[in-house]
């Protein structure tokens, strides 16, 4: 799913008004739709007891309004404008709120413990800096220590750059019809949490996007068909691991962990000297000659020859270190496999290759280690995905660019982001996992 620019959505949205769908429906498709997530999140939160609803003056707050009054939970709309002060479908649905809901001014509205605070103050027209009083009210909802809830952005933030200066940060952003170019560049993902797409009534073939593709849980999913009932381990992929060191002998059983977790059927790993403790024991071990400081040298190349053999894809570079004998090691694995991953020390020596990769191969850089390839490659960073793209062309690999929110970079000029992650992957061995995973 693209990306798209708050003009192109407007458009979008002139074209459905001016086909028969009026802003009145876009506007209740819109807030219903928003209404059964935060129903879910609602019901997820042991503790919460009750929605709080804050809406400011434009077609933001009539999405909100529309959630308050479907919700099948406790709902309280804290109003930074009166209601009667609304116009258009904002003041349409103003009018048929029901009297359940209770409405309070926001400046008296007191957050409370078990309140799910649902942001719905400015919308994707907002430009610049917040001015009072909506800046009290935003800070005094970042202060509250409440999940929070931005529909379509979180207030504050531009839509398309992604830039913020005062803003509300959010738990969870749902966004309308398509996402924003700003959730996913600049300040955006620091502010909006996981992003889910709620549809307004209008076709997806309908809203083109202008921008970035963004990579989804349900585009995810949809490529995770059932295995076949008759399936056996030698139809689900035979992966060879090449990796560790006498320094780093966790990174073999991080690698071996990822891919037999996520279904690969048949999982050696070849390590240099003794094989390390605390192995799936499912992994099939292949320890292999080692050089005096511990690591694959050119005793090893038999080997590793031989092995190659027995694999559909491999995985190598976690926890090599930099020895000399390795330039010969990475020479023979990409020399013999067509599919593979590289991590870790076996990218820093791929600018030392000097061919590009053939095949069906993988890079998962970090920053760090993006930044050393370039500067390998005569060149210097610049955006993330213009870094991403860079190594793909220079490498011929398709590029995982490691970070909140990837960027998956492909050698044809393709590139996408990733729209999962989380703060738990920020620890040493997250990436030795993700090598298993993706071999």
């Amino acid at each position: 799913m693209q990306t798209i620019s708050v003009a192109a959505m407007r458009a979008a949205e002139q074209t459905a008004a001016a086909a028969g769908l009026s802003e009145e429906t876009m506007m209740a498709h819109a807030g219903r739709n928003a209404a059964r997530i935060i129903e879910t999140e609602f019901r997820r939160r042991p503790g919460c007891r009750r929605v709080v609803i804050v809406t400011g003056k434009g077609n933001n707050a009539g999405d909100g309004i529309v959630a308050a009054a479907v919700l099948p939970v406790p709902a309280v709309i804290a109003a930074a404008v009166p209601l009667t002060g609304l116009t258009g479908a904002a003041a349409c649905h103003a009018a048929g709120l029901p009297d359940r809901v209770p409405v309070v001014p926001a400046d008296k509205m007191e957050f409370q413990p078990g309140d799910l605070i649902v942001d719905a103050l400015l919308g994707t027209g907002f430009r610049g800096d917040v001015r009072e009083p909506l800046a009290t009210l935003i800070r005094r909802i970042n202060q509250s220590g409440l999940p929070v809830i931005a529909l379509d952005l979180p207030s504050g933030l531009d839509g398309d750059t992604g830039r913020a200066g005062l803003a509300v940060k959010a738990d969870l952003t749902i966004t309308f019809g398509a996402p924003k170019h700003g959730l996913i560049q600049n300040d955006g993902p620091a502010l909006t949490g996981p992003v889910r797409i709620a549809g307004i009534g209008i076709p997806p073939e309908d809203l083109a996007g202008d921008g970035a593709d963004l990579f989804t849980a349900a585009e995810a999913a949809a490529l995770l068909d059932r295995l076949p009932f008759d399936t056996h381990k030698n139809r689900r992929g035979r992966v060879l691991i090449l990796a560790g060191s006498a320094a780093y002998p966790g990174a073999a059983v991080l690698n071996t962990r990822g891919a037999l977790r996520t279904g690969a059927g048949y999982v050696r790993l070849a390590c240099p000297g003794t094989m390390p403790p605390h192995l799936p024991a499912a992994v099939v071990q292949h320890p292999l000659p080692a050089t005096p400081e511990g690591t694959f040298g050119q005793a090893a190349i038999p080997a590793i020859t031989d092995l190659l053999a027995t694999a559909d894809a491999v995985a190598a570079g976690s926890g090599w270190s930099q020895h000399p004998e390795l330039l010969t090691v990475l020479q023979t694995i990409t020399a013999g496999m067509e599919a593979g991953v590289l991590d870790a020390d076996g990218l820093r020596l791929l600018p030392r290759l000097g061919r590009p990769l053939r095949g069906r191969w993988v890079l998962t850089p970090h920053p760090g280690e993006a930044a050393a390839l370039l500067d390998a490659f005569g060149e210097s960073p610049a955006s993330r995905p213009e870094t991403a793209l860079s190594l793909a062309r220079h490498t011929g690999a398709v590029t995982v660019l490691k970070g909140p929110q990837s960027i998956v970079a492909a050698p044809d000029g393709r590139y996408s982001v990733n729209s999962s992650g989380s703060p738990a992957l920020a620890t040493a061995g997250s990436g030795d996992v993700l090598i298993g995973v993706t071999a």
